[in-house]
């Protein structure tokens, strides 16, 4: 028998199972490519929204006037006095209809009268609103118990709501972002 020119069944076979080889392998790595570059930027924008909370913290918390504040295990409100302008800047960890958090800043420019009308239970005057981080698993605020007079051995307890009457000196905030805690933010206000 004479064998003619071109391939027979088995080798056209083999030449497909190759191909679809080749063709399933090169599509899973363009994947897990395209997975990696996604998950790369979601980390980065977390690491962006945590550092503009950190800033955030640090600009403002220094700042608080000492007997109007409000803190809370998911929220922050601070009463501030800029050289003549008063306003409320606030930090809150709000819960999403997926169960997720999201971090969020506002800030209320008010008057003297807006002040005095907020302070005494009116309405708010509307806030800008800015969302510093989004999909986050947890969220919250914890403050530094001081000391106890005579007793330097009784510090260094967080509290998840703040009851004292003197305005805390340390704040830290806690996220956990989609792939685990991120660095806590910790602020200290200046010495007086």
């Amino acid at each position: 028998m004479s064998r003619h020119g071109g391939f027979t069944l088995i080798e056209l076979l083999i030449a497909i199972a190759l191909a679809a080889g080749v063709t399933v392998a090169a599509t899973l790595l363009a994947r897990s490519s395209l997975d990696y570059e996604a998950r790369h930027a979601e980390r980065w924008a977390d690491r962006a929204g945590a550092r503009d909370a950190r800033q955030l913290l640090q600009h403002y918390w220094p700042r608080r006037q000492q007997d109007k504040f409000l803190f809370g295990p998911g929220s922050l409100l601070l009463y501030l006095d800029d050289g003549g302008t008063t306003h409320f800047v606030g930090f809150a960890c709000e819960g999403g209809a997926d169960g997720t958090y999201g971090l969020a800043f506002y800030r209320w420019p008010t008057d003297e009268q807006e002040t005095m009308r907020v302070q005494d239970g009116g309405a708010w005057p509307a806030a800008a609103r800015q969302t510093l981080l989004a999909r986050l698993r947890a969220c919250g605020f914890a403050y530094l118990l001081p000391p106890a007079p005579g007793n330097p051995e009784s510090s260094g307890v967080w509290l998840s709501k703040w009851a004292g009457r003197d305005k805390p000196a340390v704040l830290r905030l806690d996220l956990a972002g989609p792939r685990g805690p991120l660095p806590p933010t910790i602020v200290q206000a200046p010495a007086s």
